[in-house]
């Protein structure tokens, strides 16, 4: 009867162990997504009242936050990076090169 009663207990325990982890999963994967969306909601809306590179610097577009912003030219030209120098990085030009080559090879996008 004790090991009958000793199971259930380890059971029920187990069950309820698990369920909170799927619950805490669940809730946490929300909320960051949430704040994931309400990030670019506000990064879109500062870049979109931007019309050139020196508003968007003055702007305050954070230089280290999570979010990489690089902004192409129609030619391929990079005119502003917040990680790294604009004047430095090459032609981004698809003419000039296959846009899924990187991600073909190596899974990702980029060298």
């Amino acid at each position: 009867m004790k090991k009958k009663i000793n199971k259930m207990m380890i059971l029920i325990a187990t069950v309820t162990i698990l369920l909170t982890m799927v619950l805490i999963t669940v809730v946490y994967y929300d909320l960051f997504r949430r704040q994931v969306l309400e990030d670019l909601k506000s990064y879109g809306l500062l870049l979109s009242n931007c019309s050139s590179v020196e508003e968007i610097e003055q702007s305050g577009v954070p230089v280290e936050s999570d979010l990489r912003l690089t902004i192409i030219g129609s030619d391929g030209r990079v005119l502003y990076d917040n990680e790294a120098d604009s004047v430095a990085m090459g032609n981004h030009s698809f003419q000039t090169r296959d846009p899924g080559s990187h991600a073909g090879r190596r899974g990702r996008g980029g060298p």
